[in-house]
């Protein structure tokens, strides 16, 4: 390949129904031959690596690595590693992006020397979903973002406008960024998206929030997020927020609105800490009951909204020991500020 303009990077897991349908929507791009399709397969035991063959025979420009499953966030390191763009792009393989999406971020981000392009996007069905139970999930945010802005002063806006979105698959990434800063996906765990897009807030200089919808999200049942139990989301995000503080305080600068909205942010992820912590106990019927004089007390204390005492009933004696890492990570958060 001649110079690679664009490093598009797909991880690749038994999506054997949807993975041809995500690749045509990338070689649609206008002037793919600027482009790289890296189609990292984590370990797929479907026909999902057949498909990946039968492209990378046919193009050049789509290269496909193999790993044992390990999950998202490494396949996706991988492919940081080999891309050879000025730009990075991440979509899911059962996603899809529209046909001149990747030349107008390209176009944008060159004309205007932008690190970072945040965009929008919108959701469509995978027919065994039930549309009634699955609700609005569109990424559009409420306030238009008209200038470029730095990272830091850019999330400030956008948390206090609720707009923030941590999914990378909404972002167009000078590569550079990531390789001069080491921000890299957090492996092992899920919602690492969050550590990552915080990461790359904080680190990009010239930012710009478009309005364009530039990424269409598969809803299906049996992705990934679903399919994970309740621990292993509250045990992730637990390690997301410890190591969002722990970067937080490496930064050179920063200022009272980026410390409360980054204690807003922290609030958001403990709060779904606490939602999973509910949906497991539900979930599993256990006759071991926390009083809800104890919750309520921990609840207070740490400033959370006394309406939350009405959802704490916890029914097994496990999650106790994950509330207590949730308070950890409060105390960490209270002596940092």
């Amino acid at each position: 390949m001649g110079n690679v303009k664009i490093s598009v990077i797909v991880p690749v897991y038994n999506v054997e129904n949807y993975l041809e349908i995500c690749i045509e929507s990338v070689i649609s791009q206008k002037n793919f031959q600027d482009i790289e399709l890296i189609l990292i397969d984590d370990g797929s035991t479907d026909q999902s690596s057949k498909i990946i063959k039968k492209y990378t025979e046919s193009y050049t420009n789509i290269l496909d690595y193999y790993q044992e499953n390990a999950g998202q966030s490494k396949a996706r390191n991988k492919g940081i590693q080999h891309a050879k763009g000025e730009y990075i792009y991440f979509l899911d393989s059962d996603d899809l992006i529209p046909d001149l999406a990747m030349e107008h971020l390209y176009n944008l981000a060159v004309k205007e020397d932008l690190e970072l392009i945040l965009f929008e996007g919108k959701s469509f069905f995978d027919k065994s979903v039930d549309n009634m139970k699955i609700g609005n999930m569109n990424y559009e945010r409420n306030k238009v973002y008209d200038k470029i802005l730095n990272g830091q002063d850019l999330f400030i806006e956008m948390t206090a406008n609720k707009d923030f979105y941590a999914s990378p698959c909404l972002q167009f990434i000078k590569k550079k960024v990531l390789l001069e800063n080491t921000i890299y996906f957090l492996e092992g765990i899920i919602h690492e998206d969050e550590l990552f897009s915080y990461q790359l807030l904080m680190k990009s200089k010239k930012v710009k929030c478009i309005k364009d919808k530039l990424f269409y999200r598969r809803i299906r049942l049996d992705s990934t997020i679903t399919s994970l139990n309740y621990e292993h989301r509250i045990e992730s995000l637990t390690k997301v927020i410890q190591k969002t503080i722990e970067f937080n305080s490496h930064l050179e600068e920063t200022t009272v609105e980026m410390d409360d909205a980054l204690n807003s942010r922290v609030n958001h992820l403990l709060g779904q800490c606490i939602i999973y912590c509910m949906e497991m106990s539900f979930k599993n019927r256990k006759k071991n009951y926390i009083q809800l004089k104890e919750i309520k007390l921990i609840i207070l204390n740490n400033g959370y909204s006394v309406y939350r005492k009405y959802i704490f009933y916890f029914k097994h004696p496990e999650i106790y020991r994950i509330l207590q890492k949730v308070l950890i990570t409060i105390r960490k958060i209270k002596t940092l500020s």
